[in-house]
């Protein structure tokens, strides 16, 4: 408790630790439960845990504090997106709340009302169940295979750079500048009026190459980096000088500048770019394995308010599952005969495999379970409703990081993934079959770490 003098100011020192405590709340280290505060309004605070918004102010511009503010302290997100707790601010009712979001409501707005002593958390809390810790399922530690590599520009070269698979022609003769209109009457189709109208083209070749070389650092991932315009204005000035066009040009040619402000132009030189700058940010590496492995049962403990199954299998205390799918494949697993234990995974859980994306972007895949059956072989495991052009990646560097798992710990791991329509037509009873069955529609032999 934290109290403030006479003039309703606080000692710094005070004012520091009430800080801290709002800093460091939502940690698993923290053992406050709960801050009560009429400071947070203050400019400074910056808070992303207010849940409940008491008024006991007017709200008023006099009083330098608008029900505006209050709200937004509210919706700052406690959680990052994905991390299945759906949060909740609470308003206790009051006339300026009331009036701010009154027009909104007539525009669709959704405010849900409650009896204050009706309202709940509404979200569980999912944590490893002592009770369940034979239950438990190691995780090896690898070190990262991809990472993002120093300097990529430093590396880049003209001849990295592909050939369009068809070059541009260049055109015999210019555009015309200016494109005809004609306004026809909607019923009976006279035209009411005739017009022409100018068609701006850059005429001055710098300006050109300035937007190709900025397009194209921006694409490939390296816009913010340091020296990366002068480094790649010569090789873009080149690229677009000697190799897109059927044969070399003057970039001071105005009718080569008015076929490189189309868009096919522009796919060509910025898609050659982004795939050769791409290829140079990313290095590959060997997987190592860490001394310690992660356990499942050392996720910790985070609120979830969606769907839950309530499984014996597993050491948590509840399954928490984004979607039907998911829910109808935890069951499956509770019941198959030969699974010895399975753990779903989520944000918490601290287990992300790094991969390239369709774009040539790194990004990071979190796998939906993981699973150890009775003869101790594990496997991770990936339901699949839609699936878009990164799944198939997402699926090569899953099975790249079992053969890594299998190697470096002596315990075999697979991976398996699970589409939605497999799972619906499968009728079986253990994992091994379903593993059989996904292998069989997939026409790949009984050796799930191979390659594709």
């Amino acid at each position: 408790m934290i109290h403030t003098n006479r003039a309703g100011e606080i000692t710094r020192d005070d004012l520091d630790i009430a800080r801290k405590a709002a800093r460091e709340i939502d940690g698993p280290d923290s053992n406050v439960r709960c801050i009560v505060s009429v400071l947070m309004l203050r400019e400074g605070w910056d808070v992303r845990n207010v849940c409940v918004v008491v008024t006991l102010r007017s709200l008023t511009a006099k009083a330098k504090i608008l029900p505006e503010q209050a709200l937004g302290r509210g919706l700052r997100r406690m959680t990052p997106p994905g991390s299945g707790f759906d949060e909740r601010v609470v308003v206790i009712e009051h006339d300026a709340f009331r009036d701010l979001w009154s027009s909104e409501l007539d525009g669709g707005l959704v405010v849900e009302r409650e009896d204050a002593d009706r309202i709940e958390p509404g979200a569980v809390t999912i944590f490893a169940d002592e009770s369940k810790r034979r239950f438990d399922i190691a995780i090896p530690q690898l070190t990262r295979t991809l990472a993002r590599a120093d300097s990529p520009l430093a590396r880049l070269k003209a001849e990295d750079v592909e050939d369009p698979v068809r070059r541009l022609e260049v055109p015999d003769v210019a555009p015309d500048e200016y494109i005809s209109y004609r306004g026809m009457h909607l019923i009976d189709k006279v035209e009411v009026e005739r017009d022409e109208f100018l068609v701006p083209y850059a005429e001055d070749p710098s300006g050109v190459l300035t937007w190709y070389t900025q397009s194209a650092a921006k694409a490939g991932g390296v816009g913010g980096l340091a020296g990366a315009f002068a480094t790649l204005a010569p090789l873009v000035r080149d690229y677009l000088t000697n190799r897109v066009f059927d044969r070399p040009v003057d970039l001071s040619d105005k009718v080569v500048l008015r076929r490189l402000a189309e868009n096919d132009a522009q796919q060509i030189v910025i898609g050659a770019f982004q795939k050769a700058i791409r290829a140079l940010a990313i290095s590959v590496r060997e997987a190592t394995i860490t001394e310690s492995a992660f356990r499942v049962s050392e996720t910790p403990a985070f609120p979830w308010s969606r769907t839950t199954v309530d499984a014996a299998k597993t050491v948590f205390n509840l399954t928490p599952v984004d979607n039907a799918l998911e829910r109808r494949f935890a069951e499956f697993l509770d019941r198959a005969t030969d699974v010895a234990a399975f753990g779903k995974l989520t944000l918490q859980s601290r287990f992300a495999l790094e991969y390239i994306s369709s774009t040539g972007a790194l990004r990071y895949y979190y796998p939906d379970f993981v699973v150890r059956l009775a003869d101790d072989t594990c496997l991770v495991m990936e339901t699949k409703g839609l699936e878009d052009v990164e799944v198939a990646l997402k699926d090569q560097r899953a099975r790249r990081w079992c053969r890594d798992a299998t190697r470096l710990s002596g315990r075999t791991w697979s991976y398996h993934k699970v589409p939605q329509a497999a799972l619906e037509q499968f009728s079986g009873e253990t994992v091994n079959s379903l593993c059989r069955y996904l292998d069989a529609r997939e026409g790949r032999p009984e050796t799930p770490n191979d390659d594709d």
